[in-house]
């Protein structure tokens, strides 16, 4: 068992551990129901931990966090072949017409 991914941020932790979960690595939360407030426990304990639960996971658990996580892929603006509608790089479809331009 591996200590894979630390963040307080709950919203990046349930997404780390879906990603995860896709790629069929198990994994569980520790300090999931932990007070936010760090009093009592020390800010240490505030912050959501995500560990896998196979070591030989983790080479490829870090590749994947590393690659969605810490280093996204920022990916330009394209233009709609279809409707001329212009999209953000992150979307797949054009939002407007659902054309896929990868067709």
């Amino acid at each position: 068992m591996k200590l894979i991914y630390r963040n307080s941020n709950r919203a990046f932790i349930y997404s780390a551990k879906n990603v995860l979960a896709l790629s069929s690595i198990e994994c569980f939360l520790k300090n999931e129901h932990s007070n936010t407030s760090g009093g009592e426990l020390g800010i240490a304990n505030m912050f959501l931990e995500l560990w896998i639960l196979k070591d030989e996971d983790f080479v490829k658990a870090s590749e994947i966090i590393d690659t969605q996580f810490e280093n996204p892929v920022i990916k330009a603006p394209w233009v709609c072949a279809e409707c001329k509608e212009e999209n953000d790089g992150s979307f797949e479809f054009c939002w407007q017409c659902q054309f896929d331009p990868n067709l």
